[in-house]
């Protein structure tokens, strides 16, 4: 789930203050770290420090902020999506259109403004959000039709979707009663970010913006979502009214939880991690024995173990070797210059049958 961080300041005469302009709810908090740390602020961590969230209900500020057009439930489409296409909505009586259009007001401020003496580095995987917006300015526009030649506008469509189903899901989450009076809506939402975390991972990583351990992030916390709706899924009750079966009648909602087992077992295979890759092998083929791609992997991963005990045995076979007791090896012992010693084969082994 995501949660945002609080930070605690001393008051003085030089800290930012407030933007006015965002009141209620949404880009509160988040403008005036921005300024902060464009203003050269550093930020640390306090350890065995810790905060309690106590739930209630959404404020009428949230309730406000959350009013979005009828289209985008009827027709299942992004706010981007409807800006594009839709130009008879009146996106200003939405308070998200008006607080995103207060947002670009403010980042030209900011940039125009406030001298960049930032000392914090973004994050390397960090992308730009304002494909989000509910707002659609004529430059939007123009890159709108310039990402359309490039490889970019197609990262970006993938992070966009993860991005909306990750809200749909976590909004689901937060309406308590609609999570127990119709079970579905919450199948069809953790189904799509589930999807979509997977397909962002693989995308994020393939185009440079996602790192290793940002794309393994990205898939336990689909596996979180899918562990809490797989336990749910065992009351006959939530199978009828949730999930469903597809066009062969096997669990759709399980075969994508098996992909996703399967592409967290393919990321620790690729790390020669053959232990842990195998784990998730193992745990995708317990909800689709039948599942090919599992199934290849798995035989892939016990080839390579053979392979390794071989190599393994050679080693200690051969003239040259010596188990690590901390004693040197007597002279006369040494069988020349050709003689491989320690792991070295074993790690040439390891990386040919990885690739």
């Amino acid at each position: 789930k995501r949660e945002e961080p609080y930070l605690a300041f001393r008051f003085c005469s030089d800290l930012p203050p407030f933007q006015e302009g965002f009141t209620g709810y949404g880009k509160n908090k988040m403008t005036w770290v921005m300024q902060l740390r464009r203003a050269g602020y550093l930020f640390s961590q306090l350890g065995g420090v810790f905060l309690v969230h106590y739930p209630h209900l959404n404020s009428q500020a949230r309730m406000e902020w959350d009013r979005k057009p009828r289209a985008m439930d009827k027709y299942g489409s992004s706010a981007s999506e409807l800006l594009k296409k839709n130009k008879d909505i009146d996106w200003g009586s939405f308070k998200r259109a008006r607080v995103d259009a207060l947002f670009l007001d403010f980042k030209e401020w900011l940039d125009g403004t406030v001298e960049d003496e930032s000392r914090v580095p973004m994050c390397e995987d960090a992308l730009n959000d304002d494909v989000r917006l509910w707002v659609h300015t004529d430059k939007q526009e123009a890159d709108d039709d310039e990402e359309k030649d490039t490889d970019d506008g197609a990262y970006f469509e993938e992070y966009n979707d993860y991005q909306n189903s990750r809200e749909s899901y976590e909004d689901c989450q937060n309406d308590h009663w609609r999570h127990l009076g119709n079970p579905a809506e919450c199948f069809k939402a953790a189904s799509a970010f589930i999807e979509s975390s997977i397909l962002w991972s693989l995308v994020g990583a393939q185009s440079g913006y996602v790192g290793p351990q940002s794309q393994m992030e990205y898939l336990v916390n689909a596996e979180k979502c899918a562990t809490r709706f797989l336990a749910f899924q065992q009351d006959d009750e939530s199978d009828e009214k949730g999930g469903g079966n597809d066009k062969n009648g096997d669990y759709s909602f399980r075969n994508l939880v098996a992909d996703l087992y399967t592409n967290m077992g393919v990321f620790e295979k690729n790390r020669d991690a053959t232990a842990q890759a195998t784990a998730f092998i193992m745990k995708a083929l317990e909800l689709n024995p039948k599942y090919e791609a599992a199934q290849k992997i798995l035989s892939q991963l016990a080839e390579n173990e053979v392979e390794e005990r071989t190599t393994d045995e050679q080693e200690q076979q051969s003239p040259g070797y010596t188990e690590s007791t901390g004693e040197e090896m007597d002279h006369g012992e040494s069988s020349g210059e050709d003689t491989n010693v320690g792991g070295n084969t074993h790690g040439e082994n390891i990386q040919e049958n990885t690739e």
